[in-house]
């Protein structure tokens, strides 16, 4: 979670008025970024999180088989990676 969903997840502490400007500047959050998190905008790294293709486990299997098969001398091809992908996550 980043710091301004972190922000907004809190409560607004005391002395602070509950305005968006004032608690940006009390927990020095980009006031565009919390403006973004507070309409339900996600950060960038959610959505790379969503859009990736291949699990963390997948990708290890993955990078540990292209590289067995370049040390046995028979490297693969890049525009066959794609092909590759698909059957580690069949």
């Amino acid at each position: 979670m980043d710091k301004a969903s972190q922000v907004l997840a809190q409560d607004v502490p005391p002395g602070v008025p509950n305005l968006y400007r004032a608690r940006v500047d009390h927990d020095a959050v980009p006031r565009s970024t919390f403006n973004y998190r507070a309409r339900g905008r996600g950060s960038i790294e959610a959505k790379v999180q969503s859009q990736q293709y291949l699990k963390h486990w997948e990708e290890d299997v993955l990078v540990r088989y292209l590289l067995q098969m370049s040390d046995l001398s028979h490297p693969i091809r890049i525009k066959f990676s794609p092909a590759i992908e698909f059957s580690v996550t069949r």
